[in-house]
């Protein structure tokens, strides 16, 4: 077994852990290093092998066995790493929403649109809160926002916002019953805070929503 794939698979198994790159993607280092001596070294204690550190053949026969659906001896392809894209997620897990709706408008004023990373439940909340109401689109006015972008007074955010932390969104169902949609996600576990937004004393039709901190 090369170390590329001792790599795939021992992360897999939650045994070692990939490099991130500067752009975000998961990175196969392909070198054998402390890491990765380590790694096996861990997986060998948990499955009473001889702790060497040394991916040896009873070694190898062991991780493939640990490998859902794989039998030792046969060819095992492996897992490919997470997509991961704009914001710290895997949009493909979210079809009906874009990096440019969810990344903060301050147009580079104050940083590249990520400030930080979405949370997945915020993003999981969104989807859901689709489906529920017959895949009624969604239109977001706020995601991220940068900690000085969110203090303009056009913006008008609180000192302490969860947009900037990336665990908030401002949205509206379109086509939905306002008060409706507020009591779905009210509903959701994932979602801590949910509230009607107002300007000026009138209800806007957006709803706030965040996971907590």
């Amino acid at each position: 077994m090369d170390v590329e794939k001792q790599e795939l698979l021992l992360a897999y198994l939650g045994y070692y852990t990939l490099r991130r790159q500067s752009d975000g993607n998961l990175a196969i280092d392909k070198i054998k290093g402390p890491a990765l001596t380590s790694a096996i070294r861990c997986f060998q204690k948990d499955h009473g092998l001889q702790q060497t550190g040394e991916m040896n053949a009873e070694t190898e026969r062991a991780v493939k066995a640990a490998v859902p659906n794989e039998a030792p001896g046969e060819e095992i392809i492996p897992p490919a790493p997470p997509k991961i894209g704009p914001g710290g997620v895997d949009w493909s897990k979210y079809p009906h929403f874009t990096p440019d709706e969810m990344q903060c408008r301050c147009g580079g004023r104050f940083c590249n649109g990520w400030p930080a990373d979405l949370d997945p439940n915020l993003m999981g909340a969104l989807e859901q809160t689709r489906e529920h109401f017959g895949g009624k689109t969604i239109s977001v006015s706020s995601g991220e926002r940068d900690p000085q972008y969110n203090l303009l007074p056009e913006v008008g955010g609180v000192r302490n916002s969860r947009h900037t932390i990336g665990h908030a969104v401002d949205f509206h169902v379109n086509g939905a019953n306002f008060w409706e949609v507020l009591d779905y996600v009210r509903s959701l576990p994932q979602i801590k805070f949910a509230y009607a937004i107002k300007y000026k004393g009138n209800y806007t039709g957006y709803i706030h929503m965040d996971t907590g901190v």
